[in-house]
This record gives C-alpha cells, sequence and structure tokens, in this order.
C-alpha cells in the first residue's frame, strides 16, 4: 500500500488513499507497529464521503482511532491536493472527521484548517494539577489542558504532564500544553495523548494555547505561535470564534508499506 510520509512543523505522518475501504483500520496493534517502525506521531486515511469531498480518518502513534487531528487535516488536504488530485470547491475542501465537518481553505503558502469555535471552556478545573501562571481547559477537536509558564524550555515535560494525561477527571485523557509569552512572541511545547511524549508540534494544541492569550492577555488576530518543530499561525473572528490554523506542510518520503 501506497503512502505519503508528511511534517507539519515537526508533526509526522503516513498517508494512505483508502478510498476503496481496502484496509483494516481497526487493528490497532498492527497499526501502532506501523506507525513505530515509521517512527512518526500518526497514520491518516483518506476515505470516500457521500456529502464531503472526502472523510479523513485518524490513528494515533498507538494505532487508536481519536476524533481528528490539527496538523494531520493540513497534511492531509496538501495529499488530496497534490497527490489525489480532487477538484477544490471556492478555494477549498470540505471534509469529515469523527468530530464534524471541517473546512480547508487554500492558500498561497498552503491549507489554512477552519477547527471550529472550541468547545467546554475550563468546563472542567485544572489549575490544582500543576502550578502554573494560568490555566486552561478547553476542547478543540480532542481535549487539552494549556499551563502558562515562566519558561517551557525549563518545564520537565513528561513528567509533569503524564500524570494530568491519566487523571481520572478525564474520561479518555486528554493532551497538555505549556506556554509562555516573551514580547508577545508565544513559545509552546506539547505532551499528546496517544503518541504518550511529547511531540514537535500540535495543531489543535497551538488553538488551545491561542485561546488561553486571547483571553488571558488579549492578543489579537492573527498571532504566532512557535513549536519545537516550527512556526503556526493561528487566526480568528469574534470572540475567538472559527479559529483557522496554518503552517508548513513538507514532504519527507513516498513509499510503498512493507509491514
Amino acid at each position: 500500500m501506497d503512502f505519503v510520509h508528511y511534517s507539519a512543523t515537526g508533526n509526522t505522518f503516513l498517508i494512505f488513499d483508502d478510498r476503496k475501504c481496502e484496509v483494516s483500520i481497526e487493528d490497532k496493534s498492527k497499526w501502532g507497529l506501523i506507525a513505530e517502525k515509521y517512527n512518526v506521531d500518526g497514520l491518516l486515511f483518506v476515505q470516500e464521503s457521500e456529502e464531503f469531498d472526502f472523510t479523513m480518518r485518524y490513528l494515533n502513534r498507538d494505532g487508536g482511532e481519536v476524533e481528528m487531528c490539527g496538523n494531520g487535516a493540513r497534511a492531509i488536504c496538501t495529499f488530496v491536493y497534490e497527490e489525489l488530485n480532487l477538484p477544490l470547491s471556492n478555494n477549498a475542501y470540505q471534509f469529515k472527521t469523527f468530530n464534524g465537518p471541517l473546512t480547508g481553505l487554500k492558500t498561497e503558502s498552503g491549507f489554512a484548517i477552519n477547527m471550529g469555535t472550541p468547545k467546554d471552556f475550563n468546563m472542567l478545573e485544572v489549575g490544582d494539577l500543576f502550578e502554573g501562571k494560568k490555566s486552561l481547559y478547553a476542547y478543540t477537536g480532542v481535549p487539552h489542558v494549556v499551563y502558562e509558564v515562566d519558561d517551557v524550555e525549563k518545564v520537565d515535560l513528561i513528567t509533569c504532564a503524564r500524570p494530568i494525561r491519566y487523571n481520572e477527571r478525564f474520561e479518555n485523557g486528554t493532551n497538555i500544553n505549556f506556554y509562555h509569552l516573551d514580547n508577545e512572541k508565544i513559545f509552546m511545547r506539547t505532551y499528546e495523548r496517544g503518541v504518550e511524549n511529547e511531540t514537535l508540534s500540535c495543531g489543535t494544541g497551538t488553538v488551545a494555547v491561542a485561546m488561553a492569550v486571547y483571553k488571558y492577555h488579549h492578543l489579537k488576530s492573527p498571532i504566532h505561535i512557535k513549536a519545537p518543530g516550527g512556526l503556526l499561525t493561528v487566526s480568528w473572528d469574534g470572540d475567538f470564534e472559527e479559529p483557522k490554523l496554518a503552517g508548513p506542510v513538507e514532504v519527507l518520503k513516498k513509499g510503498k508499506l512493507d509491514a
């Protein structure tokens, strides 16, 4: 089975054309081994959709399927455009995820994903789980906990994040982001559920961090956030409505699955 290996600001994926639904995605152990073998953060599958341009299905590094992935959405739109040559409608793709439909708008620099307005803002108390300067919980397609710190580089990320990820108040676990501001420059790091480690960037986490700096520091759209894997941009309307995620995507390799 052919794949394209992408990096979306350091978030890495194998993407497959599964429009004929010939793949058994439900075999978690198999796909977890493949993700580990190719050392990627996740696996993406393009499937047909009767209502939308295509369906996106996403497996984390552990082989488990989750609702969606922000950087994965940017990568899969690039794959569909460049490799499958699916036509755009009004310069955009509308595609289905387990978290509902998303829109990928074609720009000069790639695809900007309309991530949908975050839900459940501070529905859960999270300030007691880590002593940060500020904290936030939000559902930005998947659950995220965000903490402001003095310096993200000084956070012992795995030690601090892992107990939060598995805390019983999160029904299906959570992702954890740490950020700091330096003269309105924003730096972040992420512990990602399903990878169970730090990832070089996280699209849904970037949106959660953007929401935090908007709510707590009143920064205006657009803002740029630096993750270890690169720079991401978040823009929005009104009171953080329909944030859009943009950033670079690059092809690392094309190949055929040998597992």
